[in-house]
């Protein structure tokens, strides 16, 4: 089998898929995205989404668990003196992991509920986790705890969530 690699040009198929799905034009009421696909959306397809000092940002999925990874500066971390001395031990940049689940959390809104954060396969402590959150963009809303980020949804879309290896979209006209 061969591994899809992420790129510019899968991004581009990847968002007309999704356009084509939230225009009613494939008929589906669901579509699967991949880890491949999501990975180049983020990558090459959003400026400015991701943080300044994240690199190779990488979108996989071991079962129904969301997998996010990336190399990440050490001194973009928010909070890095919570760390205390270990922040001594790290090198500049490190492999960051954050497990979590997707599940719908409203009208338009689905909510990456955060189990876990490694760095260099070092479990964080789960204090760290929501200004982590913060440094990417989370605000707050009614009803979502610290340890997790809303993600609203684009028009045409119902419910995001994660199943079996996979992104699931699910369309309003479904």
């Amino acid at each position: 089998m061969d591994v899809v690699e992420p790129s510019p040009d899968l991004a581009e198929a990847t968002l007309d898929r999704v356009e084509a799905f939230r225009d009613g034009r494939t008929g589906e009421e669901r579509l699967l995205l991949g880890g491949p696909e999501l990975s180049s959306v983020v990558r090459y397809s959003f400026p400015g989404l991701i943080p300044e000092g994240v690199r190779e940002p990488t979108v996989d999925f071991r079962g129904d668990e969301l997998l996010l990874t990336a190399r990440v500066a050490v001194a973009s971390f928010p909070d890095v003196t919570a760390l205390g001395e270990a922040i001594g031990l790290l090198p500049d940049t490190v492999d960051v992991v954050m497990r979590g689940a997707l599940r719908p959390f409203g009208p338009s809104l689905s909510a990456l509920y955060v189990d876990r954060v490694e760095a260099s396969r070092i479990p964080l402590p789960g204090r760290l986790v929501p200004g982590i959150l913060t440094a990417l963009g989370r605000s707050d809303r009614n009803g979502l705890p610290k340890d997790a980020l809303a993600i609203p949804l684009p028009q045409g879309i119902s419910s995001a969530f994660v199943e079996s290896d996979h992104l699931v979209l699910l369309s309003e006209e479904g």
